[in-house]
């Protein structure tokens, strides 16, 4: 699979899963890593 994101996507996926990102000379990358998980509620939270 081939994503091609634009300006103002994020992507999530599960870094589990085995993936690789091409370098872009013309454009700027940032990333950044946190946890997501599901409350016995339901409720969607985040940590670091």
């Amino acid at each position: 699979m081939r994503l091609h994101p634009r300006l103002g996507d994020a992507l999530l996926f599960n870094p589990a899963n085995f993936h690789t990102v091409e370098p872009d000379p013309d454009e700027r990358r940032i990333a950044f890593a946190f946890f997501l998980g599901l409350t016995t509620t339901g409720q969607l939270i985040a940590w670091a």
